[in-house]
């Protein structure tokens, strides 16, 4: 049985079932729940994953950062595992030719309330980023909430950039691969994050990672795609992002490394995120304990 942390829909006596009828459960285990982002009722959701943590025969965690985290919330675990970054579709996620002489940047994700910090703070970085590279964009990608996209609205009219910066909404996973096309570097600002999949799409592109040097991020960005902005870690306190004088230097140095840093992103790509290799590595981990 191969299970995933983030949907633990059998219950642990189900699993402990699985157990006696001698099925190896293998699980990929993603983040954990903690109070800083998810608030209140965070131990609840922790104790519906722990099982499978517990009992799993092997677990792959998708990055260090994953396995830190679990051993910290769910409980250690004496039982074997591996880190294994999740992967892409090399031959779909390529670098794609821009048609456009703009230097724009791309940053997506599910924008909540609760998500906009890391979009005021991308916008006040690029703000005064553009004050002195001023033919250049940003490009926001995701499905938002209304009341988070009127702030976002007003604050781009309060610093009178409106016209460098396209809201885009929702998109679809087929049309991914050309939203990166249109981009020079991507950045993320979130705090936190576990193994987002969005940073190694945005790689196999070979776009440069401006990020928050937080969670697995950095694991997943490596020294040489890009650059990390530092930030203190702690699982109680809200969500936070850089500040924004630090984000526009880290644009300006993606701007005159971007050649490099876009050729060490797709070559970090090929090495560590290979459809092919994580699918091959499951199939011998199934293999051995099937045998």
């Amino acid at each position: 049985m191969y299970a995933l942390s983030n949907f633990p829909y059998l219950s642990e006596k189900s699993l402990k079932q699985i157990k006696r009828k001698g099925i190896p459960i293998i699980l990929n285990q993603n983040g954990v729940y903690f109070s800083g982002w998810y608030g209140s009722g965070w131990q609840y959701k922790n104790k519906k994953m722990e099982p499978a943590y517990k009992l799993a025969d092997y677990v792959f965690w998708q990055s260090e950062f994953c396995k830190i985290s679990a051993d910290k919330f769910l409980g250690k675990r004496n039982l074997p595992g591996e880190i294994l970054f999740n992967a892409v579709d090399l031959t779909k996620f390529v670098p794609i030719k821009k048609t456009n002489n703009l230097f724009t940047f791309l940053t997506t994700g599910i924008f909540t309330d609760s998500m906009i910090y890391r979009l005021v703070a991308t916008i006040k970085g690029f703000h005064l980023f553009n004050k002195i590279q001023t033919d250049s964009a940003l490009i926001i990608a995701g499905p938002m909430g209304n009341e988070a996209k009127r702030k976002l609205i007003d604050l781009m009219r309060l610093l009178n950039i409106q016209d460098r910066i396209k809201l885009i909404g929702a998109y679809s996973q087929n049309s991914a691969p050309t939203l990166y096309g249109e981009a020079d570097a991507y950045i993320t600002m979130k705090y936190m994050d576990a193994s987002p999949n969005v940073v190694i799409e945005a790689m196999a592109c070979g776009l440069p990672i401006i990020h928050s040097a937080t969670g697995g991020t950095p694991e997943l960005v490596g020294l040489n795609s890009g650059i990390g902005l530092p930030l203190e870690e702690s699982w109680e306190r809200r969500p936070y992002a850089p500040e924004p004088f630090a984000i526009s230097e880290a644009m300006h140095f993606v701007l005159a490394n971007r050649d490099r840093l876009s050729l060490n992103a797709r070559l970090r790509a090929v090495e560590k995120f290979d459809l092919h290799k994580w699918i091959h590595r499951h199939e011998e981990v199934f293999l051995n304990y099937v045998n």
